[in-house]
């Protein structure tokens, strides 16, 4: 199990490297003050914070830019980059010991600048004043869930000639509420100069639908003191629905649920255990075998036994899918969970158990398991926005190989 999860991981680590870019028209600024059109590759928010990809036709060859080499970047849609130096530290302004160069993401540029910055950490949000630079941020105090709310005090200091102390403590740090409350202020105390807001555009959020199928390469289920476990393939059908464009400013990030049939036949039954299959008592054991049913028939004593459970499942699985790539070729990774539900199964197969007290038998399968799951996988691009799927998707001690086309 681990070799095959390495391959997947190598399989899914390789797709990235090779993953294609997504490239759109925008142009760069230049530190003589000079402006560059052409096209800028539009990458995750972490990656555009600190390089900028640029290439002046789209089969040009690609110049790469950091922040000290450019005075910023700005997308045809209305992202725009600017170079500035900053340090997200415990203080309230800059720290000239720890001063980093980013390309900061233009939210307002008015009486107060409103930049957003990623990183592989969180998001945050930086204020610019009368050249001074400093974050807005909620401080979680050490061993408690309490949160300091510092960004309403640095507000409310630098907004103090605009008397809107009330407006700040109904502020969220987030995006929209940030931009509303700037803007605002400068509309208050500069009436005669326009704010302005370099609003991103966010795509509406998209409803995918898709059909797949796969195979199972490995499956256990751990039921009662035996384990049925199933080494050879089996096939799955299913459909998908995939909402992307749902949260703003986190970018590459989607929600998917599947609606799965498999058919569950050919298993062997291992273990520690009593087991009763077509009328037939056996032991799984190497040691000893004994009359446990009370019926005197000798059970047969036995490492493992073949036998079809002839059982159909709906596997629901629901998952947060994390995107890499824009471009043609899509790496992602996704977790969630999976509900399993046991539409029929043979009554042929039963384990031993307990029920108040008296011994008894019972179904091979609960009818229900709640399970994590784990899927890597690559999406190919077609024409009309239409994909292809391939990943590997791991539920527990299952392990499927899936192939999907989406619409």
């Amino acid at each position: 199990m681990k070799r095959i999860l390495f391959i997947a991981l190598l399989i899914q680590t390789s797709l990235i490297c090779f993953s294609q870019d997504d490239w759109k028209p925008g142009y760069i600024i230049i530190n003589q003050g000079d402006t560059i059109n052409g096209f800028i590759d539009n990458r995750r928010s972490i990656e555009l914070s600190t390089l900028c990809y640029f290439r002046k036709a789209e089969d040009a060859e690609i110049q790469t830019y950091t922040p000290i080499e450019l005075v910023g970047y700005r997308f045809s849609d209305g992202r725009y980059f600017v170079s500035k130096t900053i340090t997200l530290s415990d203080s309230n302004y800059i720290d000239s010991d720890k001063l980093k160069t980013v390309f900061l993401e233009f939210m307002v540029q008015g009486k107060v600048n409103l930049y957003h910055y990623k990183n592989i950490n969180d998001d945050y949000y930086v204020a610019e004043k009368d050249a001074k630079i400093f974050e807005l941020r909620n401080t979680k105090k050490p061993d408690t869930n309490e949160t300091k709310e510092e960004y309403v005090g640095l507000l409310n200091y630098f907004m103090q000639d605009g008397d809107m102390l009330q407006e700040i403590l109904e502020t969220n740090l987030e995006p929209k509420s940030l931009i509303g409350l700037v803007e605002k202020y400068h509309n208050k105390v500069c009436p005669n100069e326009k704010c302005i807001v370099y609003t991103r555009t966010f795509d509406p959020i998209h409803l995918i639908f898709g059909f797949h199928g796969g195979i199972s390469l490995f499956q256990s289920f751990q039921v009662g003191g035996t384990i049925l476990s199933d080494n050879s393939l089996e096939g799955l059908l299913g459909c998908r629905f995939k909402l992307e464009n749902v949260l703003h400013w986190k970018e590459n990030t989607s929600f998917v649920i599947d609606f799965d049939l498999q058919k569950l036949t050919n298993y062997t039954a291992v273990g520690g255990g009593k087991v009763m299959y077509k009328g037939q008592g056996y032991q799984l054991s190497n040691d000893y075998y004994h009359d446990f049913d009370g019926s005197h028939n000798i059970p047969q004593d036995t490492r493992n036994l073949k036998v079809n459970l002839n059982a159909l499942t709906l596997q629901l699985p629901i998952t947060v899918n994390y995107t890499f790539s824009k471009g043609n070729v899509r790496p992602y990774i996704a977790i969630g969970l999976s509900n399993i539900i046991v539409l029929s199964q043979t009554n042929q197969i039963s384990y031993f158990g307990y029920v108040e007290n008296s011994d008894s038998y019972t179904k091979t399968l609960p009818a229900y398991y709640l399970m994590p799951v784990i899927r890597i996988g690559c999406e190919f691009m077609q024409k009309k926005m239409q994909s292809i799927d391939l990943e590997v998707n791991y539920q527990h001690n299952l392990l499927y190989i899936n192939f999907g086309y989406n619409f």
